[in-house]
């Protein structure tokens, strides 16, 4: 059932963007992140996250990554105008459940690409493996039945860069985003509205 839900998702937002990069070009023609400083943005990403256990705490996880932004520029000379503030939230669809929510800036490094610089918290409902057993060579590690919410701080950096392919606008991003129990690492298309 995940895969159907992330397969409707990227169908969906294909359609979107590409009704959307239609419109603008006919209408507005190319636009960019900068334009139109008065106005919030908002983007959502889909992709696919990996996920390291940095110790026994957790297992290793992966799955489709869903997950939204609202940007809004800010109007600083010292920054030379390509300075953002940005709220972010993902989850990803794995055997268990991962929740980050970030605030912090991205940074127009050029025209096409951005850097994001966002602290945060990562939620996460997975099973923790407990160790059991009379000796530690027979010690075996064994899945809690009932999970619980943890929540653990957690920093997240991305870079992405927008792209023309086949005359439509695209914007792949890589990510990084680390806590105390794991690392994830991400790869996804950001689409902007």
């Amino acid at each position: 059932m995940r895969n159907y839900t992330f397969y409707l998702i990227l169908f969906t937002s294909s359609l979107l963007v590409s009704l959307h990069a239609n419109e603008d070009h006919i209408h507005h023609g190319h636009k960019h992140h900068g334009d139109d400083s008065s106005q919030l943005m908002f983007a959502y990403q889909i992709g696919y996250a990996e996920i390291y256990s940095k110790n026994n705490h957790m297992s290793d996880d992966s799955g489709a990554l869903l997950g939204v932004h609202l940007m809004k520029h800010i109007q600083s000379k010292a920054f030379e105008n390509k300075l953002f503030v940005a709220a972010g939230a993902h989850t990803i669809f794995s055997n268990y459940k991962h929740i980050g929510v970030m605030l912090g800036i991205m940074y127009q490094l050029n025209e096409n690409t951005m850097l994001s610089i966002m602290p945060g918290f990562m939620y996460m409902k997975h099973a923790v493996a407990h160790a059991h057993g009379g000796m530690p060579m027979s010690m075996e590690m064994t899945p809690t039945p009932d999970p619980k919410w943890e929540t653990e701080e957690a920093f997240h950096i991305e870079i992405s860069r927008s792209i023309n392919l086949f005359n439509h606008e695209l914007t792949p991003s890589i990510g990084w985003m680390s806590s105390s129990s794991h690392d994830q690492y991400s790869f996804g298309l950001n689409f902007h509205f």
